[in-house]
């Protein structure tokens, strides 16, 4: 999955997608990494501290439908 995360107190958009290809990622559950490396945090938990979710850039239909039944 891709995404577009804002930082809630600067102006400017990261482009971050979801891998388990990362050292935060644990027990196979995928993190949020930019093309440089750098990860943001698990994606369970929907944006990261300190961010908010500009938009998706892509997504698999099978996360879209994980993502719908996870909303309650």
């Amino acid at each position: 999955m891709k995404a577009k995360l804002k930082p809630l107190f600067e102006d400017r958009i990261i482009e971050v997608h979801s891998t388990t290809d990362s050292p935060d990622s644990s027990y196979g559950l995928s993190c949020w990494v930019d093309d440089d490396g750098q990860s943001y945090g698990q994606c369970q938990f929907g944006a990261p501290f300190g961010f908010e979710f500009v938009g998706y850039i892509e997504m698999t239909e099978e996360e879209f439908k994980t993502g719908l039944d996870n909303q309650t």
